[in-house]
């Protein structure tokens, strides 16, 4: 059995307003709780092969992960000396961890960077239309497009939408998570790399940002609590 820690401290002492350095800490703290929440999340719906919730965890890590990267990265832009210095007491590897995010933040330049941006924008802003000029590339339209040529090649029908009771839990338009999908990681009927393919990899590139993360969590906390004086924190009895 797990054993259960509560730390229990005084706002005005652990977290004192005037602090840079505990300003910064409290919005990690507010990353670690959303990633570690829809992490566990993704994790049981992977292991019960729930394709319809994965498709939306996914993209819902994914936005969490560019802004955590994009938070890490504006740090260093914002030339704070406490949290730059705080930063660089940490261990190697969890410094390379801090490195790691920061490359998937505004700015990142490699493909699962791009990847997790539009993840971020699809999942927080739905896609407008485009009309007018520039139709023709609407992202909608063009993921539409694909899975009817997908659904040509391979003979049968594959839009689906659920309906059972009670509604809250039982309805889901499967169809337009295959469209959500699309919009990331278009098909390409000529291309001898399926969807699915492409899907299976970026999973693999999150969950490897995932494992990556872990390491800087387990060493942020008890380096802040150093930085405060002895008693600050304590054990809950």
């Amino acid at each position: 059995m797990i054993e259960k820690r509560v730390v229990k401290f005084k706002f005005a002492d652990g977290t004192p307003h005037e602090s840079r350095l505990a300003r910064w800490f409290s919005v990690f703290c507010m990353s670690v709780n959303d990633l570690l929440l829809v992490n566990r999340w993704l994790i049981e719906g992977l292991e019960q092969e729930t394709p319809s919730q994965n498709a939306y965890l996914g993209r819902l890590v994914s936005a969490h992960f560019f802004e955590l990267g994009t938070f890490l990265k504006r740090t260093d832009k914002d030339h704070l000396p406490e949290i730059r210095d705080f930063l660089a007491s940490l261990e190697p590897k969890p410094r390379e961890s801090l490195e790691m995010l920061k490359a998937i933040g505004e700015g990142g330049t490699s493909e699962f960077a791009l990847q997790l941006k539009q993840a971020r924008d699809k999942i927080f802003h739905y896609q407008r239309l485009v009309v007018g000029d520039g139709e023709e590339h609407d992202p909608v339209k063009n993921a539409l497009r694909g899975l009817a040529k997908k659904e040509a090649k391979e003979g049968k029908a594959l839009g689906e939408i659920e309906d059972s009771a009670p509604p809250i839990t039982g309805f889901r338009a499967k169809f337009a998570d295959d469209v959500a999908i699309n919009i990331s990681f278009p098909v390409d009927i000529d291309d001898d790399e399926e969807d699915g393919e492409l899907m299976a990899a970026y999973l693999d590139e999150l969950l490897r940002h995932v494992l990556a993360f872990m390491p800087l969590v387990e060493a942020v906390l008890p380096q802040y609590v150093d930085t405060l004086p002895e008693g600050t924190f304590w054990l809950d009895s």
